[in-house]
């Protein structure tokens, strides 16, 4: 039988700033990068200070290819208000956490910020952890599609023939950081 889909339930900028607000420093911390990133959870968990080039304008994040889906390394960047976040939280920020236990720390963040809706006839939850994701690719779209999925490590129809420079990459995440800022 064929699987019906749903329409999916956008994440606004609203919303985040909603689930920071009942979320500790590291959730918060976690959210804007997730949010500003478009990495997914598994992609964030495995990167270490050494990932994070803090240096660079607009802040770079290298991902292993050992770490994501698509077996294949990318870079990523953050926003300076994720980078800001990640400061205030400090050190505890970079202890190594679970899946498992960030999937339940956001469970309850979630439930206290009130979103407990559910799509019909499913498990998951209108406002996830993969929603993030879809936040940061609905906004990087309307920038560049091409650069979007790099980012994202999206292959698609012919991906191979994309090759975007980091400097290209970060000229156009200037141009989208605005839309992913959840505060400034």
């Amino acid at each position: 039988p064929s699987i019906v889909k749903v329409s999916r339930v956008q994440l606004t900028r609203e919303k985040i700033k909603i689930l920071c607000q009942n979320a500790d420093l590291v959730h918060k911390a976690s959210y804007l990068v997730l949010a500003s990133s478009g990495m997914r959870m598994s992609e964030f968990l495995s990167c270490t200070p050494e990932n994070y080039n803090f240096k660079s304008d607009p802040i770079m994040v290298s991902i292993s290819g050992k770490k994501t889906k698509t077996k294949t390394e990318r870079i990523t960047f953050i926003s300076h208000e994720a980078s800001a976040a990640i400061r205030k939280a400090g050190r505890e920020f970079w202890l190594q956490r679970s899946l498992l236990n960030e999937e339940s720390a956001f469970s309850r963040v979630r439930k206290r910020a009130g979103f407990i809706e559910k799509y019909t006839d499913s498990v998951n939850y209108y406002v996830n952890l993969h929603s993030f994701r879809a936040f940061f690719r609905t906004n990087a779209g309307k920038i560049n599609q091409d650069f979007a999925e790099s980012l994202l490590g999206h292959g698609g129809y012919l991906t191979q023939y994309v090759r975007l420079s980091p400097e290209e990459l970060g000229s156009n995440y200037r141009k989208l950081e605005p839309k992913l800022r959840i505060w400034e």
